[in-house]
């Protein structure tokens, strides 16, 4: 056997398809078998075996695709499917349904499952893009939070307002850290609070953390030492100007 034989959706609404399962499927085997010429070659019993039914079934199926099929819809031959030839049988209708074949050929075929391939692959680039862009929104919805937050924080920091304290706290904070105790609390609170404007230092900045501030004084001991507004309290070659406000 070579080729291959069309097989048309309408041969399930065709007259041969009220036929019992036997005939039917021997007639598909026929078409199965048939070579490009339309001749189908082979015995009966060999038939019967490749269609997987009794010789009995096959010799009835043959039967009535021989005889004369009123409601054919083929008048050829009076709606006959086959006739006996030498060595096996013809199918009548091969060549009509061979030309019908034509109408869609193989390349047309083909051009039609690229065509299908193609908007599958469009289809699926186009959910893959959508999806990657749904990634990269949300994403960047999440780094402009992190963001946002961190800004916020941030200007947090910044607004929160300087509360200058009173001369206890400043007292009490030096007598809880021992290291700060080279400095003199009254001093430290009159040069920071009787400046104008109140603490600020001597460089017109308002004081954001007054410990920092403490811990400075106290870092620079007999030091070089600047009080707000003042002017100069010692030199490194004058220490004993900064004793006012250096313990």
């Amino acid at each position: 056997m070579s080729g291959y034989t069309p097989l048309f959706k309408s041969i399930v609404t065709s007259s041969i398809w009220n036929e019992e399962n036997c005939t039917r499927i021997v007639w598909i085997t026929i078409l199965a078998m048939m070579e490009p010429n339309g001749v189908v070659e082979g015995s009966v019993p060999g038939l019967a075996h490749i269609a997987r039914v009794s010789l009995g079934e096959c010799q009835k199926a043959l039967k009535i695709l021989s005889n004369p099929d009123p409601h054919s819809r083929s008048e050829d031959d009076e709606g006959r499917r086959i006739e006996k030839v030498e060595g096996g049988w013809y199918v009548i209708n091969h060549d009509k349904y061979r030309e019908k074949a034509k109408f869609k050929p193989r390349a047309e075929y083909y051009r039609e499952y690229r065509k299908r391939k193609k908007s599958e692959k469009n289809r699926d680039e186009a959910q893959c893009c959508a999806t990657e862009m749904q990634t990269s929104a949300t994403k960047a919805q999440t780094t402009h939070t992190h963001t946002h937050t961190h800004t916020s924080k941030k200007e947090n920091i910044k607004r929160k307002k300087f509360i200058p304290p009173t001369l206890k706290e400043v007292q009490e904070y030096i007598e809880a850290n021992p290291e700060l105790g080279n400095v003199d609390a009254e001093t430290f609170f009159k040069g920071f609070n009787d400046s104008d404007p109140p603490w600020h230092d001597t460089q017109g900045k308002p004081v954001r953390n007054w410990k920092l501030k403490l811990r400075t004084w106290s870092s620079y001991g007999n030091k070089h030492r600047t009080c707000p507004h003042q002017g100069s309290t010692g030199t490194d070659e004058h220490p004993e100007q900064a004793e006012p406000y250096i313990r």
